[in-house]
């Protein structure tokens, strides 16, 4: 009973801070609104393809699944997990759902990255398969634009999924050969993305800074 008590406190610890902490970076985004809002125009024609339907950009307070009336609806089945969301959707079976994301958050003049993200069973046409780096280079433009001083890409490494991956064996593949495959899966979209558009590694990030006029 005393463990049960200890976990479940531990828990509400922690969604607690994730809660206050995804807040912070929801103020500190909110700041920039206007400048954000010039990013969906680039990364819609960074996404001319038949296979997309739409690209949404969204500033949400909380983390979490979109919702329709309250509800998670199998359409949208990403956690995102910054308040500025990026995502790409396509047309499966008569109905929009997401397929791509991206999201971020803004403090002083830098953008910082923490999701790269696809729906699993994704058939991506061969055009849109480099898409984390269509989503960077929109934000590169966006930043050159706007006078922003720093994109930053978080490592691979330092991200939750990454390190307690939601790993389930099958018949094709054990639970180690699933979390080996994620964790290579990320490795390619955050730090080889990172490396290909010229970002600098340092400490828990991968850093881009503009040219100063």
């Amino acid at each position: 009973m005393f463990m049960t008590f200890i976990l479940r406190l531990y828990r509400a610890l922690k969604n607690a801070f994730w809660a206050i902490k995804f807040s912070r970076w929801y103020r500190l985004s909110l700041k920039h609104e206007q400048a954000i809002a010039k990013l969906l125009p680039i990364v819609e024609r960074c996404f001319e393809h038949n296979w997309v339907v739409s690209v949404e950009l969204t500033l949400r307070p909380s983390p979490g699944h979109d919702k329709v009336l309250g509800k998670e609806v199998p359409e949208r089945p990403m956690y995102l997990d910054a308040p500025v969301t990026v995502t790409v959707f396509r047309k499966k079976k008569e109905t929009k759902r997401q397929a791509l994301c991206m999201s971020f958050y803004v403090s002083g003049n830098t953008i910082y990255v923490v999701q790269l993200q696809g729906v699993r069973g994704q058939d991506v046409p061969a055009e849109l398969r480099s898409w984390p780096l269509h989503f960077v280079e929109s934000l590169q433009k966006l930043a050159c634009n706007e006078r922003f001083e720093e994109i930053r890409i978080a490592k691979a490494r330092t991200l939750g999924s990454y390190r307690y991956p939601d790993a389930k064996g099958t018949t094709r593949e054990t639970a180690a050969q699933v979390v080996a495959r994620i964790r290579k899966n990320m490795q390619s979209r955050y730090d080889e993305t990172a490396r290909t558009l010229g970002f600098i590694e340092r400490r828990r990030w991968w850093v881009w800074r503009t040219q100063r006029r």
